[in-house]
């Protein structure tokens, strides 16, 4: 997708921009009313993940070459991915719960089985839909999704630094900081546990994380929003918005089965599918 320009005015007095942070500082103020409020690290995170790790990918990516991907989105095609996401909204805060109740006993009860359903149902709403809507039904090509073999090219070539400098950092923080790292920093695991492990990790990490999120929300939602707005500042803040906003159904239902008492409305599982998936691989 070509870059829109983005001068340095133009980026202070984007309205996009700014509603987004007023709406961060008003959700902030009205979650300090909220005596069990963790402030301290609220603003740890806003500084890690909303500043440090975004200031890293910007200094890695100054010199990346962007990938050529045209999009020139019209009306049709805007409404009928405003109108996805809208469906999608909405299958989201009970839809999973329900194909669930509708499944045999003995597959959810699986905790493997149970993560390859929670996986395929992601692939289908959030990939494969999508895909065959604006792939057959406005000819949209892969390449223009940002599937494409200059892809893997760049890999070798000015996109190679991002991966390593923001890809180290993560892992970094993940190991030295993070609650998840704390297993590898007390040498729980034995060095035949890591090498079946840590594969399957990458593995679920790339089809869960990498295919379903990059396509659905950034290859999909973000190019389409930053072309139709001609801004790609525009793009990145509404598409993280709509990304914020599909993480929240679970919570959702968490409240409705507090406030209905009952134990019908199954919460999404806060638990990390990766770890429970490391766990169950080297048993």
């Amino acid at each position: 997708m070509p870059r829109p320009a983005n001068k340095p005015h133009h980026f202070a007095l984007n309205r996009i921009l700014i509603g987004g942070l007023i709406l961060y500082v008003c959700a902030f103020a009205i979650l300090l009313r909220n005596k069990s409020f963790d402030v301290t690290g609220a603003v740890v995170v806003l500084i890690v993940f909303g500043i440090v790790f975004p200031l890293i990918a910007w200094i890695a990516t100054r010199h990346a070459i962007p990938l050529s991907i045209s999009i020139t989105p019209g009306k049709s095609q805007l409404i009928v991915l405003i109108g996805y996401i809208i469906v999608l909204s909405v299958y989201l805060v009970g839809g999973p719960q329900w194909i669930d109740q509708h499944l045999p006993s003995s597959w959810i009860d699986s905790a493997r089985t149970r993560f390859f359903i929670t996986l395929a149902k992601k692939l289908i709403v959030f990939v494969v839909i999508p895909l065959a809507i604006f792939r057959f039904g406005f000819g949209y090509r892969l390449r223009d999704f940002g599937i494409q073999h200059e892809g893997l090219q760049a890999l070798r070539g000015s996109h190679l630094p991002v991966v390593l400098v923001v890809g180290g950092a993560f892992v970094a923080f993940q190991y030295f900081l993070s609650g998840g790292g704390a297993a590898f920093r007390h040498g729980q695991f034995a060095v035949n546990q890591l090498l079946v492990g840590l594969p399957l990790c990458f593995i679920w990490l790339f089809v869960e994380a990498g295919l379903v999120e990059e396509f659905f929300f950034r290859a999909l939602i973000q190019s389409h929003l930053a072309a139709a707005l001609k801004s790609e500042v525009s793009g990145t803040v509404l598409m993280s918005l709509i990304f914020g906003l599909a993480h929240a159904p679970g919570l959702f239902s968490v409240m409705l089965a507090k406030l209905k008492d009952s134990a019908q409305i199954p919460a999404r599982s806060t638990r990390s599918p990766i770890r429970s998936l490391f766990w169950q691989s080297v048993e």
